[in-house]
């Protein structure tokens, strides 16, 4: 029986937040028993009344989800795996990059698997080319959920300061060439797109990722 949220994996998680959308409590309640006893829903509804009522009991650390920490380990080991940990956004490759821009985008509770794949590399290994269907299993099976938020909001919180950096450059260099140029075509493209970096920082600010 899983009795906190340190044993239950990303995959036990997704099954927990299926079930959830279920319209009756009964339903609800009954299938995340069975989800952490590791029992069929049917095998539950046959229990005694006194047992089911302590799987119950158990079960009750669900109605709340942990405070999440950004942190990331160096390493991490899954199914007997060894991962190195891409901790530094500037040291990835541009396919990792695009690959964690595309899946950061969507439902989190969604991509959290294909999010960090594109930071868990098998040890000696080079992004793109192992299985990573593997990599999505291991983490899918054996990465404990809240581990897995933390290193999530780790490396979006990473992805915000470089974003930050990244407009912040482009703007210097938009405004010193606006200074150079006496072009008036060009001051106003110039114009416009110093008007998107600042629309880019605003929606970076105001989605709460302001580092």
């Amino acid at each position: 029986m899983i009795k906190n949220w340190n044993e239950v994996s990303v995959g036990t998680y997704a099954e927990i937040l299926k079930v959830c959308e279920r319209e009756e409590p009964e339903d609800v309640e009954i299938g995340i028993v069975a989800i952490l006893c590791g029992k069929s829903e049917d095998e539950v509804l046959k229990m005694n009344i006194t047992d089911y009522q302590v799987l119950r009991k158990d079960a009750q650390f669900v109605a709340s989800f942990p405070p999440i920490r950004a942190k990331c380990p160096k390493t991490v080991t899954l199914h007997g795996r060894k991962y190195e940990v891409v901790n530094d956004v500037r040291k990835m490759t541009a396919g990792q990059y695009i690959d964690f821009q595309t899946f950061s985008k969507m439902d989190l509770e969604k991509t959290v698997v294909e999010v960090l794949s594109c930071f868990l590399v098998p040890e000696r290994e080079t992004y793109g080319e192992y299985d990573l269907t593997e990599v999505y299993d291991d983490i899918r099976e054996d990465l404990p959920v809240v581990v897995a938020y933390e290193m999530c909001a780790f490396f979006l919180s990473r992805l915000t300061l470089l974003t930050k950096a990244t407009l912040s450059y482009s703007e210097r260099m938009m405004r010193k060439m606006m200074r150079k140029t006496k072009d008036k075509e060009m001051k106003e493209r110039i114009r416009e797109s110093l008007t998107k970096i600042q629309e880019a920082r605003t929606k970076i600010n105001g989605v709460g990722l302001n580092a």
